[in-house]
């Protein structure tokens, strides 16, 4: 069955991008120049990417990108790819198929109206890699390729996760060759990019607003009393680690906030689990702050937005071995584990009852962020990359 939809579908993107470049390339002369000012100090940004709402991940990434740009006198043009329909509203809700047919042709629609009367400095496309949105993405780049823009493709994503099917990994290898450059979020996704598409990359982190960082050291509680974890309380998170954990500490408080997913009903939560539900972004500060402890045994992750979070508030982390996770904390802000072991994590826990190894890596999480996790950071790093391409 894969290998009749793999067929089907590559004819289809194909002559979609040749009925459209005939309607496209009639209005080539009729493009409004660069807004690259001399120098390429001043660029025009085609942005593909999410916005708000919902908020988080790309959307938020996309939110901060193009205020920075604004101060920073860039010009960015966005098209919106963010989820429409029963998905827009709850993420956890199936695909419904007309759904993304409607959202599909928002998103080329506007992308044909743009390149026709338009010609940016450079592309830039997120990419959270899924296996229909990553088709998508192939005739994105595609249709951009012929107006001679450069193209940077963000993968937004641990790639080797994301991308299940043949079909998924085809586009994929398309998509990826196709653009000019390649950003990734970690090393694990890097690797996979240069084995099988043998195409080099380079990591971007994502960023953080330097308010979030703690400007004074954390206060060290004396013991631990407090574990607290942010994101979707699912499997795919590792929640059932948390809940087996909680059983084994019951003087601890295990606080765990973001949408709960309704397949987690069969899990039983001890006394001392409290779970917040979706928490507005302005309280996220102070749930961290009360925390001894950042619990995070994630089964997949690119970039943890969370986890760079708590890292900023100065919490000491303990996460599992996937995604940027180890590349963040390294071996001094906090302690990396395996998916799904329990018992590393309860040693974990036991590490980090000395107030002396929490205050090492609290300040050094802190540290950390400043130094490489800032917009302005970050920004930097993607406009040096701009300027190799143009």
């Amino acid at each position: 069955m894969e290998s009749i939809w793999f067929s089907i579908l590559n004819v289809l993107a194909n002559r979609l991008i040749e009925c459209k470049l005939v309607y496209t390339n009639k209005w080539h002369e009729k493009s409004k120049k660069p807004f690259k000012s001399v120098g390429g100090m001043k660029l025009r940004i085609l942005l593909i990417s999410s916005l708000p709402p919902p908020e988080g991940g790309i959307s938020t990434w996309t939110k901060i990108y193009n205020e920075h740009c604004k101060k920073s006198g860039h010009l960015v043009d966005i098209i919106n790819t963010a989820l429409t329909g029963r998905r827009a509203k709850k993420i956890n809700n199936k695909r419904n198929l007309l759904d993304e047919i409607f959202r599909m042709n928002n998103i080329f629609t506007v992308l044909f109206r743009y390149l026709k009367m338009n010609k940016a400095d450079v592309a830039h496309i997120n990419s959270s890699c899924g296996s229909l949105g990553i088709i998508r993405d192939y005739l994105i780049i595609n249709l951009i390729r012929r107006k001679k823009i450069p193209i940077v493709l963000h993968l937004h994503c641990n790639a080797a996760d994301q991308l299940k099917s043949k079909l998924a990994v085809h586009f994929f290898n398309k998509a990826v060759r196709l653009a000019s450059e390649v950003l990734v979020l970690n090393q694990d996704t890097q690797k996979y990019v240069r084995e099988t598409c043998y195409v080099e990359s380079q990591v971007v982190p994502n960023f953080i607003q330097e308010n979030w960082i703690l400007k004074n050291k954390k206060e060290i509680n004396k013991e631990v009393k407090k574990i607290m974890f942010i994101g979707h309380v699912q499997p795919a998170k590792g929640i059932e680690d948390i809940f087996e954990i909680a059983k084994i500490y019951p003087e601890i408080q295990f606080i765990l906030a973001g949408p709960v997913k309704s397949n987690n009903d069969g899990l039983i939560v001890s006394e001392n689990v409290k779970l917040l539900g979706a928490i507005e972004q302005k309280d996220v500060q102070g749930l961290l702050d009360s925390a001894d402890v950042f619990l995070f045994p994630t089964r997949s992750e690119g970039f943890s937005m969370a986890l760079t979070e708590a890292m900023a508030r100065g919490i000491p982390i303990i996460t599992t071995r996937v995604g940027a996770n180890l590349e963040m904390i390294e071996e001094y802000g906090g302690v990396g584990v395996s998916v799904g072991d329990v018992a590393g994590m309860v040693q974990a826990i036991e590490k980090l009852k000395k107030v002396e190894t929490r205050t090492k890596m609290s300040n050094w999480n802190i540290n950390k962020v400043r130094k490489n996790y800032t917009v302005e950071k970050v920004m930097v790093k993607l406009f040096s990359i701009y300027d190799e391409i143009l």
